[in-house]
């Protein structure tokens, strides 16, 4: 899992490419706000 940071707003987040394809991403903590995107080719 990739850790990407983002100083000047002084956050960071977590990504990861599965082997599928499929990315995924985890929100911050406590951050209480669901979002699902799907997209195909």
């Amino acid at each position: 899992m990739m850790r990407i940071d983002y100083k000047q707003l002084g956050e960071n987040l977590y990504h990861e490419k599965l082997e599928n394809g499929l990315n995924v991403f985890l929100p911050k903590e406590d951050f209480h706000e669901a979002l699902a995107t799907l997209t195909t080719k």
